[in-house]
């Protein structure tokens, strides 16, 4: 447990410097950015080979899921380090084919899952389990069913309307969204 909690640390400090990258990049995204992007990055043919950096994740997944939080009344930089702490960077066996679930969301999506095992925190402590995962055809689907999720009225303290800030919605996510009991400070 220990361990697990020390590479949370590490990955948190790595996640806060590329945040502000990551801010600048979706908001002053230009023509260059979409020179950047993979022509088939929501395809089905979709692997961990695209992803050889951080940036070429952002680069995917950055654009759509900033019309997507749009469309929602989301942040777009919340939804974002979402995507990357559930997936490690789209690294995750949940993340990639044939799964492509960014976001560890369970249940089934058109009738679609995965049974993996998964790590809960009850608060005092970490316990592995195995649940149903929701099972997309590529990244565009589990960034639009995110956007619902999220936008849903269950996470109505998450919305851009409902919050000052992206920290008031990261905070409304933590223990509603992800059991974690850090998970805003992970995310901000």
């Amino acid at each position: 447990r220990k361990r697990y909690f020390n590479l949370k640390k590490k990955q948190s400090k790595v996640i806060r410097r590329t945040v502000a990258s990551l801010m600048l990049s979706v908001t002053l995204a230009t023509p260059a950015l979409s020179l950047l992007q993979a022509p088939h990055a929501y395809a089905n043919e979709v692997d961990s080979s695209i992803l050889n950096s951080n940036d070429a994740f952002i680069n995917i997944i950055g654009p759509k899921a900033s019309k997507i939080a749009a469309e929602h009344n989301l942040y777009a930089s919340v939804m974002i380090a979402q995507a990357i702490i559930e997936s490690g960077w789209g690294h995750s066996t949940l993340a990639q084919a044939p799964n492509y679930n960014l976001f560890g969301i369970k249940g089934t999506y058109n009738g679609n899952s995965v049974n993996m095992t998964t790590t809960e925190n009850s608060g005092a402590d970490a316990y592995s389990t195995n649940a149903n995962f929701r099972k997309y055809d590529n990244y565009e689907q589990s960034l639009e069913d995110n956007g619902k999720v999220v936008g849903g009225q269950y996470y109505s303290g998450a919305w851009k309307t409902n919050t000052a800030t992206y920290k008031d919605a990261t905070a409304f996510l933590t223990g509603r969204y992800a059991t974690a009991t850090n998970y805003a400070e992970v995310l901000n």
